[in-house]
């Protein structure tokens, strides 16, 4: 979370409506077989899972300071005369501030510390400045050294306070929302039950025998090219509490088409220099959609935001993948958080596409720095595809999921060079 204010991004009722039209979306785009053969009790609990809310709480009896208090020196351009708005009444000034961050653990979900609750309370006289860090809430200040006696616990002592007003209220909004869930849920699986039932019964009408077409050009052989993922179906039939998941070999197809679409954009840089992070995503959604039959979509709601690349299979996520320019190593750790907080439980195929501007063998060195000392990170993954392994800014990763320290999430970094190609010299 990058702001540097809570409750500030979205409002919850606008954050609800998506996760609901999300929930509504999956439901009616569920396999009809599946939907017919499974109890509305399983499928709910399913669902349930998928769509409920989790509040964050705070853990302020557990506060405590990043590192020791230090003092900082300033030498500031302040005003001499409080009623003067002339220049020269300015002067210079060293002035002394006592620097700490207060850090809160809490748990739940860390997105919704974005999301400003229906009834929000304002602190008045000042702006409380935090942000999230992991699952902590971080306070940094800077305050003017006044006096010896000086104690600054009754301010941070406030703001936490209205920061804990705020995620009360924000509390009462989900739960809220989780109660209507389920009747939600329920009705949405009868409607999607009933309209299964008639396709069904549609199809089976049919008495014509299909037979496979001979003439159809060559020219219009699509699905040697477009295909779905390929998936290990769940053992059980008759559940949904397991997911399919995508296998290794399919993950790196993917991959493969993705690495192949931005070489091509390294070999045209004039065309792919100026666009933007979404502009350059569009492309590889294209590529990929003429291989997975359309289950490739952009800024889709999943987890706790919205992913940039997401492919899908039967309802259940196969991939997901973020774009990001390099613009240091700051803003990579942010890229790496927020892919993992847009993973649910049974997401576990991931990318970053990392765009560099500058030199990339100097960006992808420190790119990669920041990913082994991330919490999360457990392990190098080899890549066993040959274009894969032979690609020098192609790298593998396992992360312990940050939900889960005993399931594994492979994180794979695809680094490519986006510059503009410098105009010919004059031949003599």
């Amino acid at each position: 979370m990058s702001n540097d204010q809570l409750f500030s991004k979205h409002h919850f009722h606008q954050v609800a409506e998506e996760r609901r039209q999300a929930l509504t979306r999956e439901i009616h785009g569920y396999d009809a077989a599946t939907v017919l053969r499974t109890s509305t009790d399983e499928l709910t609990a399913y669902f349930q899972e998928r769509y409920l809310m989790r509040a964050p709480m705070l853990r302020t009896a557990e506060k405590y300071l990043l590192d020791p208090p230090r003092e900082i020196t300033k030498r500031e351009r302040v005003r001499d005369s409080f009623w003067s708005d002339d220049d020269d009444e300015y002067v210079d000034r060293t002035r002394n501030y006592i620097a700490f961050t207060v850090c809160i653990p809490f748990e739940g979900d860390p997105a919704l510390l974005d999301v400003r609750p229906s009834s929000y309370s304002f602190s008045t006289g000042r702006s409380v400045v935090a942000f999230v860090k992991g699952n902590e809430i971080r306070l940094p200040y800077s305050e003017v050294v006044a006096s010896a006696q000086q104690d600054f616990s009754a301010l941070y002592e406030k703001d936490i306070a209205s920061i804990e007003t705020n995620v009360q209220n924000l509390a009462r909004d989900v739960e809220s929302f989780n109660a209507q869930l389920a009747t939600l849920i329920s009705a949405q699986l009868m409607e999607r039950k009933r309209v299964a039932e008639q396709s069904t019964s549609i199809i089976q009408s049919f008495k014509i025998p299909v037979r496979k077409r001979d003439d159809v050009p060559a020219t219009y052989a699509i699905p040697e090219i477009r295909r779905a993922p390929r998936i290990v179906e769940p053992t059980k039939p008759k559940t949904v509490a397991v997911e399919p998941t995508l296998e290794l070999e399919e993950y790196e197809n993917i991959l493969t088409i993705m690495k192949d679409m931005a070489l091509a954009m390294e070999r045209t840089p004039s065309t792919f220099a100026t666009l933007s992070e979404e502009e350059i995503r569009d492309f590889f959604l294209i590529s990929l959609n003429g291989h997975y039959q359309g289950n490739a979509t952009g800024e889709t709601f999943n987890g706790s935001g919205k992913t940039d690349i997401l492919v899908r299979y039967k309802g259940a996520n196969a991939f997901i993948a973020e774009c990001k320019f390099w613009r240091g190593q700051k803003h990579m750790d942010q890229a790496v958080d927020q892919l993992l907080r847009y993973i649910t439980w049974r997401d576990t195929k991931t990318a970053i596409l990392l765009f560099s501007k500058q030199p990339l063998t100097q960006a992808f060195v420190k790119a990669k720095e920041c990913i082994v000392r991330h919490k999360h990170f457990h392990s190098e993954h080899q890549l066993h595809s040959r274009d894969l392994k032979i690609a020098q800014t192609v790298v593998g990763y396992r992360f312990s999921h940050p939900s889960d320290g005993d399931k594994l999430v492979y994180l794979t970094l695809m680094g490519f060079q986006i510059t503009v190609a410098p105009t010919d010299a004059k031949k003599p």
